[in-house]
């Protein structure tokens, strides 16, 4: 990851695979651009003002570390590669379990977190 100078968010044309990060204690939130080029108010207004540069890709090192009830959905937590936690719906990783390997926490498939979905991709281990 790579730290942005946020007085060139509104400027800079992110690639299909790259998203603006903030973390807060520990938790990420990973964003794309609004259809009309703005920054979404939500993660203008959410956490540290320090924004990082993520190009995703498939990769190693995603963990369980835990799981939470919203009101409309269960969530589980995920910790990304890169070091903070992200939030997938129980209902998604339940959808991909047939997919995965987990050995002690750690997903040894690679995957790629989609943020606008709040879902993650996976590679089979033969790959």
């Amino acid at each position: 990851m790579t730290k942005v100078d946020t007085d060139f968010l509104n400027e800079y044309k992110l690639a299909e695979n790259e998203y603006f990060v903030k973390k807060r204690y520990q938790i990420g939130f990973m964003t794309k651009k609004n259809k009309d080029g703005s920054i979404p108010k939500a993660f203008e207004n959410w956490g540290e003002d320090e924004v990082y540069l993520l190009l995703e890709e498939f990769r190693n090192g995603w963990r369980v570390v835990g799981e939470r009830n919203g009101q409309s959905a269960s969530w589980i937590k995920l910790k990304h590669p890169e070091g903070f936690t992200i939030e997938i719906k129980g209902s998604h990783f339940i959808g991909i379990l047939s997919e995965i390997t987990i050995e002690n926490g750690l997903i040894l498939n690679k995957c790629y977190f989609e943020a606008k979905t709040k879902r993650i991709s996976v590679e089979s281990l033969s790959n």
